[in-house]
């Protein structure tokens, strides 16, 4: 599998290879004659072409696929060659994807006997009637299929009713959360939209199905049928390696999911032949899912720099996207270079390493590095009785004389003033520099600090406002409460479930729900902009709720197998919490029980 690239060669040469035998057999009957009938001791005799013994390596590669999948399956993960057949399929199905965008459909003219590959395929929302469905799309050389997708409920336990639940809320937000358009148009004037949340994947669907529209090799004609295309699909679903993304199935066997910060210093971009504006965008994944995490600004010359940097929170992540643009006054945006990174502790440490990026022409040079939960700005501080950072809501609101903190309504105040069409506000990460000014100045100088919010990138006044929430050595939802609330949620009964969280909302402390419901509040109003700024509720919980729900930390330093196996779990619940208040507060329904 190691030395795929080296066969590679004998694909890319397979056109070429069956053209020179076209035109020998052609201009030589002797040649002809016996490249017609080729027997082979091998298959007992049996004749074959030499156009078919050129094709056979052609379809060998996904054979191996589907070999090595089967015997990956049967083998015991204990078993000495199990990472190796798991890194071998890993390789093959690399291959595939890279060799069908690259070459294959050159592999395949009319002329030729028909072939059927893949050439990608995901998981995605479509936009039907003004409903969101989950499907599995699939690109083909000569046909894009959309398949329904239906969930799995095989195995389940006695236990599994909580994940059950999970699972829905999942599902949901799966389908909240993309927003950026793919149409796709049927020759008969139907147009087709889908939904993604990233532009990196986007990109790879239009680059690939435009490669097929101008290099179509036809296969297939007018013979396609249903059965045929259903037997397909079945087959590869069996295989590939498609990643719908999930909070819950992934255990704490996944170590190369990161969970932390990831420090991303932008430096500069070379490889322009003229002077242009460059902006580069940057994507993460969380659990299979992408979202921009940040964006710099533009910067103008043939050796663009920035020295921006950022902090993007990694919520069992494994892959940094980057995407660079050019900002042209004629043309408008366009996209001149994307690549990705694969973000692993082999090579990423506590201090910044430099790497230099190929996107295609261009070569972008930034420095990384990466901060486990206990070394980030994540870590609960001790409580400082006469700071801001770190000191308790009740310290806070006494020494202000406030029911909500300054820091909070100030950040709030200015986010709507110029944030609330900002697309993906509160999931861009701000500039790192920008919010370490701001907090100083917000614990040194409340006057510095008034001035400082309105210059910045809005992007940090969220950061700033996120991370202070972040801080704060007991979350708005307490630690007393949040196993309660975590329980409740839980819950089948959705009559008992209801009641329950708001009982234990109405048992928080007083200044605790006076902050919340002026969050609920803000959040609301950024969501009634969510044409503009793509955040919907689903969205917001899942920025939010791990922040004000959080459980206690403990008095040792959890591993980080403990880390991952809590946050599969935690990370959905805490979303899920919060989005039913969102919903409650965004339909006008009281969130607290009045006692009598």
């Amino acid at each position: 599998a190691s030395k795929l690239d080296v066969y590679a060669q004998f694909l890319q040469n397979y056109q070429r290879a069956v053209e020179t035998v076209r035109r020998c057999s052609s201009q030589s009957a002797q040649f002809a004659d016996i490249t017609r009938s080729i027997k082979l001791r091998s298959l007992q005799g049996q004749a074959q072409s030499l156009e078919d013994l050129l094709h056979r390596p052609v379809a060998r590669v996904q054979k191996n696929a589907l070999v090595l999948h089967d015997l990956l399956k049967y083998t015991p993960e204990s078993h000495c060659d199990h990472e190796a057949i798991k890194e071998a399929l890993s390789l093959t199905q690399n291959f595939l994807t890279h060799l069908s965008m690259m070459q294959t459909e050159a592999m395949f003219p009319t002329q030729d006997r028909p072939q059927r590959h893949l050439v990608r395929n995901s998981f995605i929302v479509e936009l039907v009637e003004g409903h969101r469905k989950l499907r599995h799309l699939f690109l083909f050389n000569d046909v894009i299929v959309c398949a329904k997708y239906k969930v799995n409920r095989i195995n389940l336990s006695r236990g599994e009713k909580r994940r059950k639940k999970l699972s829905e809320l999942e599902a949901q937000l799966i389908l909240a959360s993309p927003n950026l358009p793919l149409r796709i148009g049927k020759r008969n004037g139907v147009t087709h939209t889908f939904l993604l949340t990233s532009e990196y994947e986007r990109d790879q669907w239009g680059e690939a199905i435009k490669v097929l529209q101008a290099n179509t090799p036809g296969v297939g004609g007018n013979s396609l049928t249903l059965p045929e295309l259903q037997n397909w699909i079945t087959a590869y679903r069996s295989f590939l390696k498609t990643n719908m993304g999930t909070f819950l199935l992934k255990s704490n066997r996944d170590e190369s999911l990161l969970l932390g910060d990831l420090h991303i210093v932008v430096n500069s971009l070379h490889g322009l032949t003229s002077p242009a504006n460059m902006f580069l965008c940057f994507e993460v994944d969380s659990y299979g899912h992408f979202f921009r995490k940040a964006k710099t600004k533009c910067s103008d010359g043939i050796e663009p720099h920035w020295n921006q940097d950022f902090i993007v929170e990694l919520e069992g992540s494994q892959i940094l996207r980057i995407l660079c643009y050019e900002d042209n006054s004629k043309e408008g945006i366009q996209l001149r270079g994307k690549a990705h990174l694969e973000l692993s502790r082999t090579w990423l440490s506590g201090s910044l390493v430099e790497r230099r990026v190929s996107l295609q022409d261009l070569v972008l040079v930034l420095s990384l590095k990466f901060l486990p939960p206990e070394a980030t700005l994540r870590g609960v501080p001790s409580g400082k009785p006469s700071g801001l950072f770190g000191a308790s809501i009740s310290q806070v609101c006494r020494r202000e004389k406030r029911s909500v903190p300054f820091i909070v309504t100030r950040c709030v105040r200015e986010v709507e003033r110029r944030g609330l069409n900002e697309v993906g506000i509160y999931r861009v990460s701000g500039l790192a520099s920008d919010i370490n000014k701001l907090k100083k100045s917000f614990e040194s100088n409340p006057y510095e600090a008034e001035q400082l919010v309105k210059e910045v990138d809005i992007h940090s006044v969220t950061g700033l406002l996120k991370l202070y929430l972040r801080e704060l050595p007991e979350a708005l939802f307490t630690d007393e409460l949040y196993p309660r609330f975590f329980e409740a949620f839980s819950a089948a009964d959705p009559d008992y479930r209801k009641t329950t969280l708001l009982k234990l909302f109405t048992s928080l402390p007083q200044l605790n729900q006076s902050l919340i419901v002026y969050l609920l509040e803000h959040l609301v109003k950024i969501n009634r902009h969510d044409n503009l700024n793509k955040m919907s509720l689903h969205n917001l919980a899942t920025v939010f709720g791990p922040t004000v729900l959080r459980p206690a930390l403990k008095t040792k330093t959890p591993t980080q197998e403990e880390l991952l196996t809590a946050s599969t779990v935690d990370v959905m619940a805490q979303a899920g919490i919060l989005h039913f208040f969102l919903k409650r507060r965004s339909n006008e329904e009281p969130i607290q029980v009045v006692q009598n």
